[in-house]
Formats: C-alpha cells, sequence, structure tokens
C-alpha cells in the first residue's frame, strides 16, 4: 500500500508551510522527511530543527550518510539525535552502493543506535530489485533478525500511525 509522502528540501517555502496543514509530511502524519544537500554542511541546523519542532512536526533526516552534513561525521549525527531527529538510512548504502564513505558512515550510524527505519531511494522500478536485494542482505548480516525487524517493519508502522519510534 502506499503513502503520502516525499522528501523536502530546507528551503524558506518549506519552513513557512511546515506548521500549516499544507505540511508534506508523512502519511499525513506528524513526520516530515527532510534532505540535506550532498555537497555542503547547512549552518545552523540545529537551530532550524528546534523551528520544526516548535510546529510538532518530528524530524527524520532522508539518507543521512550520504550528505555532507553527517557522512563520515558521526559526532554532528549525534548532536542531532541528541536534539531529537530521526534517520532514515539509505539501504543500498550498506552493500557499498553509494561509495566507503557512505558504507562506513551507515554502518557507524546503526552500531551507534542512531538510525529509526530503512528505506531505498530508487527512483526507477528497474533498480529497486538490485538496491532491496543487495541492500537487504548487508543490513540483516549487520543488524540481526530482531533489529531488522525493527527497522523494516515495526518503526515504519509507527511512522504511518504517528507513533514514538523505537530504538
Amino acid at each position: 500500500k502506499l503513502h503520502d509522502g516525499c522528501e523536502n528540501h530546507l528551503t524558506p517555502e518549506f519552513m513557512a508551510r511546515v506548521g500549516t496543514d499544507d505540511a508534506r509530511t508523512l502519511a499525513g502524519g506528524p513526520y516530515v522527511l527532510v534532505e540535506l544537500p550532498f555537497a555542503s554542511p547547512v549552518s545552523g541546523l540545529r537551530d532550524l530543527l528546534f523551528k520544526i519542532q516548535l510546529t510538532r512536526k518530528r524530524v527524520v533526516f532522508a539518507h543521512p550518510e550520504r550528505v555532507a552534513q553527517f557522512a563520515g561525521r558521526l559526532d554532528a549525527a549525534r548532536v542531532m539525535f541528541d536534539a531529537g531527529a530521526q534517520f532514515q538510512l539509505e539501504v543500498a548504502s550498506l552493500a557499498g552502493m553509494y561509495g566507503p564513505v557512505a558504507k562506513k558512515t551507515a554502518q557507524s550510524m546503526l552500531d551507534e543506535g542512531l538510525i529509526a527505519f530503512v528505506s531505498t531511494d530508487a527512483h526507477h522500478p528497474r533498480t529497486t530489485d538490485e538496491i532491496l536485494g543487495t541492500g537487504m542482505k548487508a543490513l540483516a548480516k549487520h543488524v540481526g533478525a530482531t533489529r531488522l525487524q525493527l527497522l523494516t517493519e515495526e518503526n515504519p508502522s509507527r511512522v504511518l500511525r504517528g507513533a514514538q519510534l523505537l530504538y
């Protein structure tokens, strides 16, 4: 079953819309999926997170292991996690499909318990099978069956219900 959702860029338009009925959330609930720039970190990100949280939205950063803000910077991810951000891992990163830095960052974030759930960033059906096959195999090997269920079933279900995520 498909549900509404999209990646939101931290634009002035997004910031103006996030506290309204026009906010583009995941499945119409409190979670907003935010995509950060791949090439450069966002200055003042913690303040932006706080402003979003004031609207009673919960921020989920998409594929943090691939963006400049967090790739190779576990300390920066921990700061945002401690401030209330959640993270959605792109499963293909674990299989090395986005390079060694993304893979190592993904592994470290999983090991530190920073990842709430996983997804694909597949934009075409032809790539989905490869990403899911290779990525899920790497994920299962890295986290084991219990955590795999949490990352792929329990927490995504909680997003759909608007419930608090488990770690």
